[in-house]
């Protein structure tokens, strides 16, 4: 490996480890500080229905450190990206940083239950601890520094000669199974149980109003975003009923793992990896380990409406990185403005990360300015007006299609939409705090989750910086 490419390596790893502790520090910090600001009167507890009142968990504190390390977190990544740190590789660090940034990703498994729940077994004692730590011999052969400086033609000895077309047939039978034994259900499957009655009926619900003729945001509010409004024709026409929801949910699941799943086998080019890495992707979402378990929870609301456009986002990014346009930018901004419709919890984010990558483009790119002046930009290099412009169609894109869409509404029923409705379930679950986990202070599987985006973008950032 080239000694630029080991730099890049060497300051991914150590700025993943001082920008890490920075946030720990951070959030210690910010939790003290917090006793300094005059408290809040809590909110009522009144729209709650007694059933669901003990769930009531209001957590100023904690919202408050979330919020402040939430905003200031990509700042500061950025910020160490471009600053002028230039660790010096040396034999000792080459050695224990891969092994000090796996152990921070991996011992906070050993702290939980979340191997015993992944494989369904909950009553079972401590078996996690030592699949954990196989689990964290396999990642540390993985991102250690002889994995990451195989050569091109080392990794291609790697590869098992298997085509494309069995590994994709291997990924969807996968898939078939799990919907098959799953996710497939009618009016039979329905009862009197929390798993229906709670999660199921907000879907189901707000879609049968919809279907009857009723308007979103005038007639009534709805849980999980204006989805109904949105595939309401498909089921006026072809008729609403348990079993037909559940094959369109089951056909977006579908739809929405295989975007997924192109989007791994593009850029995972050891074929046992991509196979392992396409199961955990099935056994791991649409509740699948609960299936396993014995708990019979389809959680609609989570997957096919809070999954479908994240994961048909990621395809449109790799899409439109293989050749970047200003048509690609709209039509990314497009699917982000839809998501934001179906469901604002989830498509929020599709919106916000694609301007951000937008915005960070820009500042790289005025950034290398003056070394392109020496050298000359890289062939596909966008100059900083082009992001200007490509900032502004994603702007313009998301307004006018939630504007138009909105208007749309408005003119089916003939009056003017309750604005309130759209943040009023986030307001509640927000400031109430219902049913509201809260933020560990010991380690914990969420902060490995947290370290993945973390060591993720600070690798991009680093990669822009130095081409």
């Amino acid at each position: 490996m080239n000694a630029s490419k080991s730099w890049e390596i060497h300051r991914v790893q150590s700025l993943f480890l001082i920008i890490a502790a920075t946030i720990a520090v951070a959030a210690f910090a910010l939790a003290w500080m917090y006793q300094f600001i005059p408290p809040k009167a809590l909110p009522s507890v009144d729209l709650i229905i007694d059933a669901y009142k003990s769930f009531v968990l209001p957590k100023p504190k904690e919202q408050f450190v979330f919020v402040l390390l939430a905003g200031a977190a990509p700042i500061l990544v950025y910020a160490a990206a471009f600053s002028p740190f230039r660790p010096t590789p040396s034999g000792a660090a080459e050695k224990f940083l891969p092994i000090l940034a796996v152990g921070l990703l991996f011992t906070p498994l050993l702290f939980s239950d979340f191997v015993t729940a992944v494989i369904g077994e909950y009553d079972k004692p401590r078996l996690h601890g030592g699949l954990a730590l196989v689990g964290a011999a396999v990642v540390a052969a993985l991102i250690s520094h002889e994995f990451l400086s195989l050569s091109q033609g080392r990794v291609r000895s790697l590869q098992v000669k298997t085509s494309a077309p069995i590994l994709w047939g291997f990924f969807l039978s996968a898939v078939a199974l799990q919907l098959a034994s799953w996710r497939l259900v009618s009016i039979a499957s329905v009862t009197r149980d929390g798993y229906w009655s709670t999660h199921a009926d907000p879907i189901f619900y707000a879609l049968s109003q919809v279907v009857a003729g009723r308007t979103l945001m005038i007639d009534l509010p709805s849980q999980y975003g204006l989805f109904p409004e949105i595939i309401g024709p498909l089921f006026k026409l072809v008729g609403l009923s348990v079993l037909k929801l559940s094959v369109f949910f089951a056909v977006l699941q579908a739809i929405s793992l295989a975007a997924l799943y192109s989007v791994l086998s593009r850029n995972i080019k050891i074929k046992p990896l991509l196979i392992v890495t396409g199961l955990a992707l099935v056994l791991l979402t649409f509740e699948t380990t609960l299936h396993i378990a014995g708990i019979d929870e389809r959680y609609y609301q989570y997957w096919p409406t809070r999954f479908f456009w994240p994961a048909i986002s990621l395809f449109a990014f790799q899409w439109f990185l293989a050749k970047r346009n200003l048509t690609r930018t709209c039509i990314v901004s497009l699917i982000g403005a839809i998501g934001l419709l179906w469901n604002l919890d989830s498509g929020l984010f599709i919106t916000v990360v694609f301007a951000a990558y937008l915005v960070g483009r820009l500042v790289t790119a005025l950034v290398n300015m003056k070394s392109w002046r020496v050298a000359g930009p890289p062939v596909d290099a966008w100059r900083p007006t082009k992001y200007i412009v490509a900032i502004g169609l994603h702007v313009a894109v998301t307004v006018a299609v939630i504007v138009t869409f909105l208007m749309a509404m408005s003119w089916k029923a003939g009056e003017p939409l309750n604005w309130f409705w759209l943040l009023a379930y986030q307001k509640i679950f927000y400031s109430l705090g219902l049913m509201m986990l809260p933020l560990p202070n010991h380690p914990d599987p969420w902060m490995s989750i947290l370290g993945v985006y973390l060591i993720g973008l600070i690798s991009a950032l680093v990669a822009w910086r130095a081409r």
